[in-house]
């Protein structure tokens, strides 16, 4: 069963998604990841994704859904895949279910839940390593990742601007695919205001729930 993970910029998904994968074998679909390989190819469509990104705003939903397409196609059919940042609208959604449906893959969707107030707070401190792009707790700021020694910066689109229009557009572009899987009752929510060791503990919980189902 693949996992699709949800949830507004700042409420964990990173570091929930790599216990994820250390705990039950997922491989990660991350779509940023993904768009930051074009971006870092050099050529005219990356540096119009980078400044499309850099405003706050959603890469258009046809380069997106050619990324997963050929992402999808190329996974061993035995692997299980963890999808970060994918579907975000309900047009990426009806291409993805496509998708699954002609690769005869199933999914479900998990939710981390935090309020808009707590994921502008976390945003504004969080920061990540410039090398493996790894998530990296506040409290480090400045210093070095603890996977492999990159340095941690701030990410150029975690400014207010940007912060204020990702939320948005989260909460009008989303929101409605999270509740479209809600219901067909393909949906874990999880209370990402808890610390994150007992989110983790609860996510554990859930999948294991799901898979002995």
């Amino acid at each position: 069963m693949d996992i699709l993970l949800f949830g507004r910029q700042g409420s964990g998904k990173g570091t929930q998604s790599q216990k994820i994968v250390e705990k039950f074998g997922y491989k990660i679909f991350s779509m940023s990841h993904e768009l930051k390989k074009v971006i870092h190819s050099g050529s005219k469509i990356g540096q119009e994704i980078k400044e499309t990104i850099d405003r706050g705003n959603l890469v258009n939903d046809e380069l997106i859904m050619q990324i997963v397409t050929k992402a999808v196609a190329e996974m061993p059919k035995d692997d299980k895949i963890l999808f970060d940042g994918i579907p975000r609208t309900l047009v990426q959604k009806n291409a993805f279910e496509k998708i699954m449906q002609e690769n005869h893959r199933q999914c479900i969707g998990l939710v981390i839940e935090i309020s808009n107030q707590e994921a502008k707070e976390r945003i504004v401190i969080r920061r990540v390593c410039s090398e493996c792009h790894a998530p990296a707790d506040p409290k480090y700021a400045g210093m070095t990742c603890e996977l492999c020694g990159g340095a941690l910066i701030k990410r150029a689109d975690d400014n207010t601007e940007a912060i204020l229009k990702r939320l948005s557009i989260y909460e009008t572009e989303t929101i409605p695919v999270k509740q479209w899987y809600a219901a067909q009752n393909r949906l874990i929510r999880i209370d990402g205001m808890l610390p994150i060791l007992e989110v983790a503990h609860t996510i554990e919980i859930k999948l294991k729930d799901v898979q002995s189902n």
